[in-house]
């Protein structure tokens, strides 16, 4: 190699050399300021919610009950998921040259769990007339409501939950959810459809047994 052939060397293609090899260096830094939120590892779950099931609940007594009779302004629709765990890697929060900053974290949680297929959509429809405004087959989701600390939620409360990217209680998340009845209705005898829409387009519905209100 000649004199300028060396000049050229140090001068062009050197730098352009070490510049590139010290990309994975910097990445490397980035991801320890960014991702980094708490010490230790956690193992990652995926989860599917398979199907539902619905429940009438009377809520005018002591405790919930069960039940195909119940009082109008205690009425409840219970909505029961059938949730699959399969489990997946866990990542590990040391690897790498650079160590994370992690002085001042939190510990991670031991397990985090997250859904397949997130929930697009919650419906309620009803197969019996309600009223003129609401005959059957008609959509009632507005005559429902959620319920968070003694606060009514509307359904898309409980779409928001299932959207969380991450969870770490599944007990909770695996627990039935309810929907209040938020309007008083004529006695007499109904029946509900509920529908959860997944991001897939795929619905899992449940129809309920006739529920008596009086």
């Amino acid at each position: 190699m000649g004199l300028t052939d060396k000049l050229h060397f140090f001068h062009n293609i050197l730098p352009k050399a070490i510049g590139l090899m010290a990309i994975p260096f910097f990445i490397q830094v980035l991801a320890s300021c960014n991702v980094s939120t708490c010490t230790g590892d956690s193992t990652y779950h995926l989860y599917n919610l398979c199907d539902i099931s619905l429940t009438h609940i009377d809520n005018s007594g002591e405790k919930p009950v069960a039940s195909e009779t119940a009082d109008i302004s205690n009425y409840i629709l219970r909505i029961n998921t059938d949730l699959t765990l399969a489990p997946c890697a866990t990542p590990s929060t040391s690897a790498g040259i650079i160590p994370k900053a992690q002085a001042m974290s939190p510990v991670c949680p031991e397990e985090v769990y997250t859904l397949f297929k997130s929930v697009e959509k919650i419906t309620v429809k009803t197969l019996t007339d309600i009223n003129e405004d609401y005959p059957a087959d008609s959509d009632v989701s507005d005559l429902f409501a959620g319920k968070e600390e003694n606060s009514m939620q509307s359904l898309d409360h409980y779409v928001a939950m299932f959207r969380e990217k991450e969870h770490i209680d599944y007990e909770s998340l695996a627990s039935p959810f309810e929907l209040y009845l938020a309007q008083t209705l004529e006695p007499g005898i109904y029946r509900f459809e509920v529908s959860i829409i997944l991001e897939n387009e795929r619905a899992l519905t449940a129809i309920s047994k006739p529920v008596t209100l009086q």
